[in-house]
């Protein structure tokens, strides 16, 4: 069963993983002869006032869900990465279930997986943790607020299972990006690759870095005021060149954010896959190059393909 289904884009998707077809999120889930209402919006009113400002997300709950064998509810549906701030609107079905146990039982914790353009659910994806919620303008739905944590993938062996609750669930590893940084050479190039992100560069108006670069560029590109402002707010300090594949997740998330800029062409999925911190500053310097040349086509940027050749 898939909670993607909710995204108009996925209608009809199955994903291998999975063997049980989808059933609307707008149906009853039966359990053992017993039919259970799935939430609507105004079950969700038992939680408190809008916005949620009475949850307090204690560490300790962090704990706890490490402690039950790192098993996480899933959702398929969004490609995010590290550190980025993604809003979701619900109204009804397994997918408000979900959010209501997971404030029920005092653990704001589940996985977001994203969805394959070629079919299936993509099998690294990110925990997210539940910042709060809002209710829409006619107290119909609710906007979820997440805040993307730390980098998962399946776990292999077991893979994902429907629970009695109707949603899915599965024993995720948390990946340590420290540990995927490939040999001393891979990771000296690497570092000297994530270091083009903020060293100065004689291609850019006064030798500004590709990320200074970048985002003057972009807030000339803003739909509303301060946008490029709050989306450095959401993502919170750059990591150090000396940290790799941080750092790309970074850049990444800058330059593919939700909702989308337009700004980029899409590497959220490359990224996540990506197995060392070499192929991952490679894929995200690539894309960097790529839309400050699409937002300022100048012929000094003819340096970047004798560059890279």
């Amino acid at each position: 069963l898939f909670l993607a289904l909710q995204s108009p884009c996925c209608a009809g998707f199955v994903s291998p993983i999975f063997s049980r077809p989808p059933r609307p999120l707008t149906s009853s889930v039966t359990e053992r002869g017993r039919t259970q209402r799935s939430s609507t919006a105004d079950d969700f009113s038992s939680f408190g006032g809008g916005g949620g400002e009475d949850i307090n997300l204690m560490n300790s709950l962090r704990t706890r869900i490490e402690a039950q064998t790192n098993q996480l509810p899933l959702i398929f549906r969004d490609t995010l990465l590290p550190r980025q701030v993604h809003k979701m609107t619900i109204k009804q079905g397994l997918m408000l279930d979900l959010i209501r146990d997971r404030f029920k039982q005092e653990s704001p914790y589940f996985g977001m997986m994203g969805l394959r353009q070629t079919g299936g659910g993509m099998t690294r994806g990110v925990e997210v943790e539940l910042m709060g919620y809002d209710w829409n303008q006619f107290k119909t739905g609710i906007t979820v607020r997440l805040k993307a944590r730390r980098l998962l993938e399946l776990d292999d062996k077991d893979g994902a299972y429907e629970t009695n609750q109707g949603w899915m669930q599965s024993k995720v590893r948390y990946i340590d990006t420290s540990k995927e940084e490939g040999d001393m050479m891979n990771l000296a190039v690497a570092m000297s690759q994530a270091r083009e992100f903020t060293d100065p560069n004689e291609s850019m108006n006064e030798s500004k870095s590709l990320v200074d670069q970048w985002l003057e560029l972009a807030r000339t590109k803003e739909t509303s005021a301060g946008q490029i402002d709050q989306l450095l707010n959401d993502l919170g300090p750059m990591p150090s060149w000396n940290q790799p594949s941080e750092c790309a997740f970074w850049v990444g998330a800058l330059i593919n954010p939700t909702p989308a800029l337009g700004l980029a062409y899409d590497i959220r999925q490359p990224l996540l896959m990506a197995d060392s911190a070499e192929d991952r500053t490679q894929i995200v310097l690539d894309a960097l190059w790529n839309s400050i040349q699409r937002m300022d086509p100048r012929p000094r940027f003819e340096h970047y393909g004798l560059r890279r050749q």
